[in-house]
């Protein structure tokens, strides 16, 4: 797990009834946090949260969970005094998640931001990996469809038309998947005007 450095100061949003909230903002400034909002209600929270961009977010769970989806760019910490409505509110929030059961303080609250903050980091690491994967094959595919056209229009093999399309690419200064995609347009405009019409 990554380390959090816990002893900068974090801005914290809390979603939780007054009452609760109070002790909430207690503890945090104990630990040298700042709380920049608070919402008795799920969608207030999800709403302040946009607006106020925390980094991260301390959640009631007595609160209904109507409205909390839009939580989940934030590492979220669950307060919960029973285990088993914690473990049950746990499956339906953002995958970032912490949990503390009370008392709140800074020993029980601090390795739960920590763990909702990593796993929130991990999680972002995860999702830049996956888009820049789907980037690649997106490409990839597009070079392989561009080199079928060469292959076909040229008489070429696969070697051949991939040291053509490279070639063009260098002359032409551009990465070999802007230069498959301008050759697969062309093909299509090609295969358009040779229809009869």
């Amino acid at each position: 797990m990554q380390q959090i450095d816990l002893s900068r100061k974090l801005r914290v949003l809390l979603a939780a009834p007054e009452d609760q909230a109070v002790a909430m903002r207690a503890c945090l400034a104990g630990m040298g946090h700042e709380v920049v909002g608070s919402a008795p209600d799920g969608p207030l929270a999800c709403h302040l949260a946009q607006d106020m961009a925390p980094d991260a977010v301390l959640l009631d769970a007595s609160l209904a969970q109507d409205g909390l989806r839009g939580l989940a760019p934030w590492p979220v910490v669950l307060v919960a005094s029973d285990a088993d409505v914690a473990l049950e509110r746990l499956a339906g929030l953002p995958e970032a998640a912490g949990l503390v059961i009370p008392p709140l303080e800074p020993d029980n609250l601090g390795p739960a931001l920590a763990l909702a903050l990593s796993n929130q980091a991990r999680l972002s690491r995860l999702r830049r990996q996956v888009a820049e994967l789907r980037r690649s094959l997106a490409e990839r595919k597009t070079v392989e469809r561009a080199k079928g056209l060469v292959m076909q229009r040229l008489g070429l093999d696969e070697s051949e038309a991939r040291a053509v399309l490279e070639e063009q690419a260098r002359r032409q200064g551009l990465s070999l998947p802007e230069l498959a995609s301008g050759v697969i347009e062309s093909g299509e405009l090609m295969a358009g005007e040779s229809q009869p019409g």
